[in-house]
């Protein structure tokens, strides 16, 4: 596990630092980079996720298979929601937060989604700083949570990338038999009557991409103040295509949720040229103070 950079400085993120914190408190660095090569960084949404969802997780990282580790994990997760400052990640020196591509996760996907973090302005709504959140006395509702989370869109161009890249792999994709649905659940029960919908139904699309959100879906718990970011908006926008052109994914989570990560995966770079190809003048001066 590095932490260096190419030319010698070290380039991290606060998040990674809280990560690395975490896991060295865990005695787990030996995944460090399995985390950042997943885009595993925010160790806030990890302690947020779902029994399923934290899982799911484990599997990527390839620590599933070793329970006592996931229990150690577990553990200081714990201790670092009651007592972040134990950890001492407000420390970090100021020169260890770097968003160069001499961060030593060039070349990977977590290296796209950290190049790619200047895109986020360019997102609709725009997104909110931490510094800002805590100065608003207001708490959301539930209900105005999901309304904030449904109207997060990317722009244009990148959904179309996204919906080409989905289109041009749909004819290989198999025909997937869907999961058992749980009738006592209601979700469940309205995941099957979409199912049956016919294919010319006019709001069939439009469902399956709600239902098909792998972040921040409407039934989900997550926290009040915390927007998607750019990267789980793509995974999203990845799902919902997907979905539209095999619906019975909407059933099979994990098989969708993988097959979502690697559409991106394989369109972050066209994604992010896309991005740096707009005219100057079309872009916002924070844009363009974050390529400087």
């Amino acid at each position: 596990m590095s932490m260096v950079g190419l030319n010698g400085s070290v380039g991290i993120s606060k998040s990674e630092w809280i990560l690395f914190k975490v896991l060295e408190k865990a005695n787990l660095l030996q995944y460090y980079d399995n985390f950042i090569s997943q885009g595993g960084d925010d160790v806030t949404q990890l302690c947020e996720a779902s029994e399923d969802e934290f899982l799911e997780i484990m599997a990527l990282v390839g620590m599933s298979s070793r329970p006592l580790h996931v229990r150690r994990l577990q553990k200081v997760l714990k201790e670092w929601i009651s007592n972040p400052d134990m950890f001492g990640y407000n420390q970090m020196p100021l020169n260890r937060i770097g968003h160069s591509n001499s961060s030593p996760f060039h070349g990977s996907l977590y290296a796209s989604m950290h190049l790619s973090n200047q895109l986020m302005n360019n997102c609709s709504p725009a997104f909110t700083s931490d510094a800002s959140l805590k100065s608003i006395s207001h708490v959301p509702t539930h209900s105005e949570v999901v309304n904030k989370l449904e109207t997060q869109k990317l722009p244009d161009e990148q959904i179309h990338t996204i919906r080409s890249h989905v289109d041009a792999m749909a004819c290989n994709l198999p025909l997937f038999a869907p999961k058992p649905l749980n009738s006592k659940k209601p979700i469940d029960l309205q995941i099957e009557e979409l199912l049956n919908y016919p294919d010319d139904h006019p709001d069939k699309n439009m469902l399956l991409r709600k239902y098909s959100a792998i972040y921040g879906r409407f039934d989900s718990k997550r926290r009040s103040d915390k927007l998607l970011n750019w990267h789980e908006m793509c995974i999203n926008e990845a799902a919902g295509q997907l979905c539209i052109h095999r619906p019975t994914l909407v059933t099979r989570r994990e098989d969708l949720f993988n097959l979502a990560r690697q559409i991106v995966k394989e369109c972050t770079p066209m994604l992010i040229n896309n991005h740096k190809s707009r005219p100057a003048s079309q872009m916002k001066k924070s844009d363009l103070r974050d390529e400087k």
